[in-house]
């Protein structure tokens, strides 16, 4: 994944720069106002903002359940990811003279932007910095091409498999959150920058050392669940133990100081929330419907992260609970410049 989202990053960047439109952007380059640094943010921004609407979607969660099946319909067949990723598969679409699949695009980023048209829709906005209006910067205001657009989408929704180099379809519903993290964390090892040319600007990458000094390390699942196993687990037993269970769990308080994307933060407010899952409901393997109720309660109650990161931070809470129920930003994550020592992983 990392591969692809590496290449859409580039071929995003850069057809930005190529679009005859976009003059405003090309000049605020090469005035200097706006560097390589803040193009790459907003470049990440709309890589996350892409991968994160194809997880929802495709996990049913961007409508509750009981939602109207006329405005659920129309949702998938104008506005969604889906939609692009279907006609990234033919390539007689990718037109490079016209650019209405961009501003398709936009008009489904508004759509979960605070204050946008998806009440319309029966559709909630997202909370935190990912989708506020101005999180993609300049690219809001910018053309891009059928072609630029439909070949991201492509390489983002489709991989050859490494073995048998047949090319398979991207199965966003089974990715993990906390994979995020991981591509992020690869993203950290390269640093941007413009290349003047002749008559036109070119975005690139060359190796950087952003993550050697921010120390920023994602953590593989099997070392995460020991580090819940031994830190967590017998504060839960003492809970499960007090008169009223329920209101003991959630009084338990977990920070994590240096969270990145949040992946231990989750791991924490997962096992947490099967706890209390089981004790509302009476059965040892509640319903998914009752352990995500669960789980968006522990993380308003319980959770609780600092990084020096403030796109990291974005991710952690674009992570905290499907957006129909995500009316109101959960400050669960912070983020601060204050130095905070790598080796403090997690306190209790």
């Amino acid at each position: 994944m990392s591969r692809a989202v590496e290449r859409a990053i580039r071929d995003f960047a850069n057809g930005f720069l190529a679009h005859s439109a976009n003059d405003t952007l090309r000049q605020a380059i090469s005035a200097g106002a706006l560097q390589a640094d803040a193009y790459y943010q907003s470049l990440l921004r709309l890589i996350y903002r892409i991968l994160f609407l194809m997880v929802i979607e495709e996990r049913g969660l961007i409508f509750p359940s009981g939602a109207d099946a006329t405005k659920r319909d129309m949702y998938y067949h104008y506005y969604s990811l889906q939609r692009l990723r279907r006609m990234a598969e033919k390539r007689y679409l990718a037109d490079r003279r016209k650019h209405d699949l961009w501003l398709s695009l936009l008009a489904t980023f508004r759509i979960f932007e605070a204050g946008g048209p998806g009440h319309k829709l029966g559709i909630a906005p997202l909370a935190g910095d990912l989708f506020s209006p101005d999180a993609i910067g300049l690219f809001g205001r910018c053309t891009l091409g059928n072609d630029v657009l439909l070949g991201c989408v492509h390489s983002l929704g489709l991989y050859e498999h490494p073995d048998t180099g047949q090319i398979i379809r991207v199965n966003y519903a089974a990715l993990n959150v906390e994979e995020f993290g991981s591509v992020y964390e690869g993203l950290l090892e390269y640093k941007p920058h413009f290349l003047p040319a002749d008559n036109h600007i070119e975005f690139t990458f060359t190796q950087g050392d952003e993550r050697a000094i921010t120390g920023s390390h994602y953590t593989p699942d099997d070392l995460v669940q020991p580090l819940i196993k031994y830190s967590l687990d017998y504060l839960i037993a003492e809970k499960l133990q007090e008169p009223d269970a329920e209101k003991a769990l959630l009084s338990l308080r977990v920070a994590d100081i240096a969270c990145g994307s949040g992946h231990i933060l989750l791991a924490a407010a997962r096992r947490i929330a099967a706890e209390l899952a089981i004790i509302r409901t009476g059965e040892e393997q509640p319903a998914p419907a009752a352990f995500r109720a669960a789980v968006r309660d522990v993380i308003r109650e319980c959770i609780y992260g600092v990084d020096q990161n403030p796109l990291a931070i974005e991710l952690c809470n674009s992570h905290s609970a499907p957006p129909w129920r995500r009316s109101t930003y959960f400050p669960w994550a912070f983020f601060t410049r204050t130095a905070i020592p790598s080796s403090v992983m997690l306190w209790l």
